[in-house]
């Protein structure tokens, strides 16, 4: 901001709430490629200077307001948050001229936020103290033409759909006015380090509706009790809200004034409103204008107002010395509004109509199209905003909804999973028969089924516990007890050891060898009293020897585990 021009009521103090009035953000000729948000970055050179506010004021809240070239993204969002939680205007509260579509084709000292902007260049007077924030926030939704906005102290909001880039070293700025296949770029004066591209749109229409309800609320009030006017006299028409301010006392609450359109239109009118209260803590005053005919409406004053501070405004400026507490609720059944007369003082409420002026227009212009054809200056309604308390943040409620809800999920799959690995353990131990498992005792089944059955020799313990053998004896051979002679001890442990010898390694060779050759071995039997041995044909292995040496053998310890076989007999018959 420019040293002549910078206004504050507060010394030197946090940077939020001072205006930086030695060092501009950026001039048009200053080189720079700082990004968006650098350009609030914030001066330790923040001094009050050119003190044009009467500080005496009641209630003034000038200590409040920020400074816009000092806020970063999300200050400023947050701000312009806050402002529409507070201000009876919502959004629309901080910006000259709020509507769908807006059209410059007179001068504008105000900021503009429309959804399609028709423009050549506006924006506030540097002087104009009295508004919400020092400095101006813009916002354009979808650009129709501009050539340049005013003033240093700025922040340009562009939609989502506008396309830009930097241009003459980020001084300025150049727009596409056409479509991606065919473009057409055109310069804009406003420093690159100045826009701001938002995410989203701001929803203008939306804003405009939830302002008729607020428009349709406010028309259907009664004119505060207190209130007193007169518009006999077309040149000296009034209305007074002193007495309605007095009996309010401590509250907030707006004062109503009920004019019918007749005292504005026609034939122009002097109106002097009186009474109005000076501090910015103080009620608004929305005056109801009803009995719209045919919803056309031209209105043609001369206004003059009286604060109850003894000042009085009689006339349009672009820096007005007041605190602006007058709306003009048109109400939303008026389609066309034209502002005529000399000039007209304080917002213009009417969210249907298209709006135009021949005239000057003070404050803000809110309305479904704005022309201006005329002249207009920035001068923002200001309600009592101590009134506007921030709500509570209930965060913290639906955080516990969603904890419980994955826990019974995860466990689930980390039971079954030990379940099927016993399975598989069966299964390969029949189909790869290794040679070190002693489970092919029941592999002589395998042999070809023309070899004859083989019975193993039956050990010591095994004997007829009945008293009578199982196989009758030949006829014409003896068998008697005492036939049979009991052998010594040290001879049936030998004869055990050697059997049990034999027969392991005959089991073995036949199921470690795979040979398909067979050699089948005679059958010896051995009568012995009641027991009767054969032997299974085993294949064994050719070693080179002579087969006939191995059937002796086979026959030698056959007889002996025959002759061990009918000693256990014995003995077990004579127990």
């Amino acid at each position: 901001m420019q040293t002549d021009t910078d206004v504050s009521t507060q010394e030197k103090t946090d940077p939020e709430t001072s205006v930086n009035t030695e060092q501009p953000i950026q001039t048009e000729e200053a080189e720079s490629t700082t990004p968006v948000e650098d350009i609030n970055s914030k001066s330790e050179e923040n001094v009050s200077q050119n003190n044009n506010i009467n500080t005496s004021k009641e209630g003034t809240n000038k200590k409040d307001k920020p400074n816009i070239n000092e806020m970063t993204k999300e200050e400023l969002a947050d701000h312009i948050k806050d402002l529409a939680d507070k201000h009876p205007l919502g959004i629309a509260g901080i910006f000259h001229i709020f509507g769908n579509e807006v059209t410059q084709n007179g001068h504008i000292a105000g900021n503009i936020a429309a959804d399609k902007l028709s423009g050549t260049n506006f924006g506030t007077n540097s002087n104009a103290t009295n508004n919400l924030t020092n400095g101006d926030i813009h916002y354009v939704g979808n650009l129709n033409g501009l050539n340049k906005i005013d003033g240093d102290n700025k922040v340009v909001i562009f939609g989502p759909d506008i396309e830009y880039r930097s241009f003459e070293n980020d001084g300025a700025i150049e727009v596409n006015y056409g479509t991606a296949e065919k473009p057409d770029w055109r310069k804009v004066d406003i420093p690159y380090n100045h826009i701001v591209q938002a995410d989203q749109k701001i929803d203008i229409q939306g804003e405009l509706d939830k302002l008729s309800q607020k428009s349709d609320n406010w028309a259907s009030q009664a004119q505060t009790e207190g209130v007193k006017a007169d518009f006999n006299d077309l040149n000296n028409s009034w209305t007074d809200v002193s007495e309605a301010i007095k009996n309010a006392g401590d509250s907030k609450e707006p004062i109503y004034v009920t004019i019918d359109a007749a005292h504005l239109s026609g034939d122009k009118r002097n109106i002097t409103i009186k009474g109005i209260p000076a501090g910015a803590e103080a009620p608004m005053i929305i005056l109801n204008v009803i009995n719209i005919q045919g919803g056309d409406l031209t209105v043609q004053t001369h206004l003059v107002l009286e604060y109850a501070d003894g000042n009085n405004i009689g006339g349009s400026s672009e820096t007005p010395n007041q605190f602006n507490k007058l709306l003009w609720n048109f109400g939303t059944d008026v389609n066309k509004l034209h502002f005529a007369g000399d000039y007209h003082l304080g917002s213009v409420l009417a969210t249907n109509a298209h709006i135009t002026n021949a005239v000057n227009i003070d404050g803000n212009i809110i309305g479904n199209k704005v022309t201006v054809s005329g002249e207009t200056h920035r001068w923002d309604l200001t309600p009592p905003f101590v009134e506007f308390e921030e709500p509570e943040k209930p965060k913290p409620e639906p955080k516990p909804e969603p904890e419980p809800e994955p826990a019974p999920e995860n466990p689930t799959p980390d039971t079954p999973a030990p379940q099927p690995k016993p399975e598989p353990e069966p299964e390969p131990a029949p189909e790869n028969p290794t040679p070190d498992t002693p489970a092919p005792q029941p592999k002589p089944e395998e042999t070809p089924d023309n070899t004859e059955d083989f019975t193993p020799p039956l050990t010591v313990d095994v004997s007829d516990l009945d008293g009578t053998d199982e196989n009758e004896t030949p006829a014409g051979e003896e068998s008697t007890e005492e036939a049979i002679a009991p052998l010594p001890e040290n001879v049936i442990e030998k004869n055990q050891k050697e059997v049990t010898s034999s027969k392991f390694m005959v089991t073995t060779t036949a199921v470690t060898e795979k040979s398909s050759e067979t050699t089948t071995k005679p059958k010896a039997e051995v009568e012995n009293q009641n027991v009767t041995e054969t032997s299974k044909e085993v294949g064994l292995p050719e070693t080179g020897e002579d087969k006939t040496n191995l059937i002796t053998t086979g026959i030698v310890l056959a007889s002996i585990a025959a002759t061990i076989t009918a000693l256990g007999s014995f003995i077990n018959k004579k127990n």
